[in-house]
């Protein structure tokens, strides 16, 4: 199970952003591990950007503290993409 915090950590700059996002969670950290040692490895432009994570494993808990993003993916990729078009069968029959 997840929960989720979010935290403004004054105006930010080019390394840091200016709000967070806090990621709980609570189990079995030994599971977790691996998954979040991945994901503060990555690094590209169109990822969401891990700052750190640590485990308490006496609370059996686990923090990953990442960027907030300021729209969703969904929301992101309607932009890009705009609606989607609608091939009928008689302009298929003509690419063929």
């Amino acid at each position: 199970m997840a929960e989720f915090l979010l935290k403004n950590l004054g105006d930010g700059n080019d390394l840091f952003p200016s709000s967070i996002l806090i990621r709980h969670f609570f189990g079995d950290i030994d599971a977790l591990l691996p998954q979040v040692t991945s994901l503060l490895s990555l690094s590209h432009p169109n990822i969401v950007y891990y700052l750190c994570g640590f485990a308490d494993e006496e609370k059996k808990e686990c923090f990953l503290v990442m960027e907030l993003m300021s729209k969703s993916l969904g929301t992101h990729v309607k932009e890009v993409c705009g609606p989607r078009r609608k091939n009928t069968l008689s302009s298929r029959s003509r690419l063929i």
